[in-house]
């Protein structure tokens, strides 16, 4: 006679199961070995006159399959609503580029230095930018990584000049595309030296410019083997100290050496008070500077962070109010505030 599915589970997990029509003298034999099984090897599911005793691992067993079930449902559910506030922010953007008209006011991005790519992303608070009718742009140039390793060492040591070459080329190939009309450049760190090499060489391309602790002092910075920082970075921009060569190299394209009495066009640069890789007088020595020799009447602003460092203030709406002053300060520029 076949067993029911009850007992043959009753045997695979020896589970004690308790029949209402056994005899009393089997009751109390039952209940004297139940005294004799710890609490803590079993637990009785109790709510019926029938019920089992299930071995407690067992039972935990189930209760961790249910809740990793029940997490992996609220992961996946989290995971739709992601994708589809993803897709929702697309099509916005989608709709807007459908809107856009030729000569649009545009932000051309870049960094190109220590091999670092600079992969596009959605940024929630470039919305402001692209509400407004403005083109945000990534330009990769040689000194980062985007198109392999060797584009990377294309750009950097005695090659780095290459890494300015391309951020001018991709700034002169929007505006020949009729897709841009005024640009604005930002960069930070490395990419501060990027915008202030740029504006040295071809300053008439731009509206405006921001630079975020920017390293421009290169020359002094690298020839002070005191900095803690300094002796790592030879191997990205020579070593001036023992080679001539790297020397006049690095002195032919640092932003502080190399300003001169031009146009310019208007200027933010940001720095931090503790900054420890980029010192806050480099940003100041070359606003000075600029200030000095600089023969237009543009806007020149410095502002200095007196509690943050590299990386601005911390917490989210420090750094959302922080991005607000910079982006107010590209809408200005462009008439759209």
């Amino acid at each position: 006679m076949s067993k029911s599915y009850e007992e043959r589970m009753a045997e695979k997990y020896n589970f004690l199961k308790k029949d209402k029509n056994i005899s009393s003298e089997d009751t109390n034999k039952n209940t004297e070995h139940d005294e004799q099984v710890s609490k803590d090897e079993v637990i009785d599911v109790e709510a019926q006159e029938d019920s089992l005793l299930v071995p407690l691992d067992a039972w935990n067993t189930v209760l961790n399959q249910l809740g990793n079930l029940h997490e992996a449902s609220q992961q996946m559910a989290e995971a739709r609503e992601r994708a589809a506030k993803a897709e929702a922010e697309a099509e916005f953007l989608r709709e807007k580029l459908k809107n856009i008209k030729d000569s649009a006011p545009t932000l051309l991005y870049g960094y190109g230095a220590y091999g670092m790519s600079m992969t596009p992303g959605f940024s929630v608070a470039r919305l402001s930018l692209v509400d407004r009718g403005m083109i945000f742009a990534i330009a990769h140039i040689r000194g980062g990584m985007e198109k392999g390793r060797q584009w990377y060492l294309d750009g950097k040591l005695k090659k780095k000049k290459n890494t300015f070459k391309d951020f001018i080329s991709c700034a002169k190939f929007l505006k020949n595309s009729k897709l841009s009309g005024d640009l604005t450049i930002h960069g930070g760190s490395a990419g501060g030296l990027l915008i202030g090499a740029t504006l040295n060489i071809a300053p008439q391309l731009f509206k405006s410019a921001v630079a975020d602790v920017p390293f421009v002092d290169v020359l002094n910075t690298i020839l002070d083997s005191s900095l803690p920082l300094t002796p790592p970075e030879w191997e990205e921009w020579g070593n001036p100290i023992l080679n001539k060569n790297d020397f006049l190299n690095i002195q032919s394209y640092s932003p502080y050496d190399n300003v001169k009495k031009q146009d310019y066009p208007s200027l933010l640069v940001t720095a931090g008070l503790t900054d420890p890789r980029v010192t806050y007088w480099e940003a100041a020595k070359w606003v000075a500077k600029l200030r000095e020799l600089k023969t237009d009447k543009n806007n020149l602003y410095l502002k200095t962070n007196m509690e943050a460092g590299h990386a601005g203030k911390a917490g989210r709406y420090h750094q959302i109010e922080e991005a607000a002053f910079m982006y107010a300060f590209i809408l200005d520029s462009h008439n759209l505030l």
